[in-house]
């Protein structure tokens, strides 16, 4: 993309920190760091989110997130890892090129990536359920979320379990029938 900021420094025509590059991807210090060591990993191909990054490149990216955090951990010295990729404004997101923040997490940081835990509860979660159980979104979503309802549901009626979808059949911990 002609204007992205993030396209010229992944591909070289705006300098910057680099940790790490290969054919599809340059890791960069971010300049305005959550802590020390905070990096950025950039596709050097254009895409705005998650959305619209290919499976391959999605792939690829986690692989190499995983391989960074386990580099700078043990070159940081740091007590923990943050892997974090934001998508939308709403979310987050202030450039719209995919990118993932490899945030190197210290004891007494302040670095404030949390949030208060809610109650998932009927209203919330039917409507989710509802749509994969319809088939829609991938099988491996449907299965996770069949899992993680009945983890959280201990005392669901059999009735209610959701064991028809991906053959769970009820082999998952907690799981009513």
């Amino acid at each position: 993309m002609e204007n992205c900021i993030f396209c010229k420094i992944a591909n070289g025509e705006i300098p910057a920190a680099t940790l790490y590059e290969d054919e599809n991807f340059r890791v960069i210090l971010d300049l305005g760091p959550a802590s020390k060591g905070h990096a950025l990993i950039l596709p050097k191909s254009h895409a705005a989110n998650i959305y619209e990054l290919s499976d391959e490149m999605a792939a690829k990216a986690m692989i190499l997130a995983k391989k960074m955090a386990t580099a700078m951990t043990a070159a940081l010295k740091c007590d923990g890892f943050n892997i974090l990729q934001n998508n939308g404004e709403c979310a987050g997101q202030t450039v719209f090129h995919f990118h993932m923040h490899l945030i190197p997490r210290y004891k007494g940081d302040q670095v404030g990536i949390t949030w208060h835990p809610g109650e998932l509860n009927d209203a919330e979660r039917r409507p989710v359920f509802d749509n994969n159980r319809q088939g829609q979104g991938p099988p491996r979503v449907r299965r996770r979320i069949c899992n993680g309802i009945q983890i959280l549901n201990r005392r669901q009626r059999k009735s209610d379990c959701i064991k028809s979808i991906d053959n769970c059949r009820g082999k998952t911990k907690g799981c009513a029938s």
